[in-house]
């Protein structure tokens, strides 16, 4: 590797917001070929960072092979976000190159406009079926490293009937229970053919910032984040601003449960280690 090339490298990794903003500022192929340059693991963080589409100019500049590379390291929702940038060809051959179980679910995003809800979804999510055993629910939603505030229960069609606090599934004792014996109910989803704006505006956020989204068969196909609805907003109206300004209200509730789960969390890895 050149001089120039490490230092290059060493400013991306140091001070990679200010190495993305000067990249998105390049050619398209001279920014390519630094991405394919660095490290992979540099490479990833430099496309997660940059914008979608500046991102997908760069893609289209470099080999296919390096460009599966990167894309298959990112979430199904970074991968489209860029992908939904590229030309049809790139993206065809892309997606035929990811592992099967992400071009689905990439493929599942891509066929939702990028101002709707279902664009910007998780499409990985953990879900239980009533008669899980807590201790098994447990023992998932540590191993997947889940962290958001619910988990949801769906029946055998995939149809979203309730969801547990992850909190109250952790703190429980009685692990031959059912999840559906400290299930709530009912659950409000939202669709993912909400377009953005309907959703931002939506009062389901007023105690939760991440919410269940459900195909036009009420199946459960994902969640989504408040954060990431409002991110992916161009132009906010002045009743998004005042819906927004309510969500950010209940934050910190939302930093109360995060260092409530940190603490549960804690407890349950430090008892699985006393019973191993």
């Amino acid at each position: 590797m050149s001089e120039g090339l490490k230092l290059a490298e060493y400013f991306v990794r140091q001070y990679n917001a200010a190495a993305v903003s000067a990249m998105q500022e390049m050619q398209a192929d001279v920014a390519g070929e630094l991405i394919d340059a660095i490290d992979d693991s540099l490479s990833v963080l430099t496309l997660r960072s940059m914008l979608p589409r500046t991102a997908a100019k760069c893609i289209e500049t470099i080999s296919k092979a390096s460009a599966t590379k990167y894309i298959s390291c990112l979430k199904p929702k970074e991968a489209a976000a860029i992908l939904r940038y590229t030309t049809d060809e790139v993206r065809d051959a892309l997606l035929a190159k990811l592992p099967r179980r992400q071009a689905i679910r990439v493929s599942m995003l891509l066929r939702y406009q990028s101002s709707l809800v279902g664009a910007w979804m998780e499409t990985a999510s953990v879900t239980f079926c009533g008669d899980t055993r807590i201790a098994d629910a447990k023992g998932q939603v540590i191993d997947e490293a889940y962290v958001y505030s619910q988990i949801y229960v769906v029946d055998d069609l995939n149809e979203l009937i309730g969801a547990v606090s992850m909190v109250e599934l952790l703190q429980q004792k009685g692990e031959e229970q059912s999840v559906s014996s400290i299930m709530n109910l009912p659950v409000e989803p939202i669709y993912a053919s909400s377009t953005l704006r309907q959703a931002v505006e939506s009062p389901l956020w007023k105690n939760s910032d991440v919410l269940p989204v459900i195909d036009r068969d009420r199946k459960l196909i994902g969640i989504v984040r408040f954060i990431d609805l409002w991110g992916a907003l161009e132009e906010p109206s002045s009743t998004t601003e005042r819906a927004v300004q309510s969500h950010f209200e209940v934050l910190g509730v939302a930093e109360i449960y995060c260092l409530r789960l940190a603490d549960v969390m804690v407890a349950a890895l430090s008892a699985n280690r006393r019973v191993t």
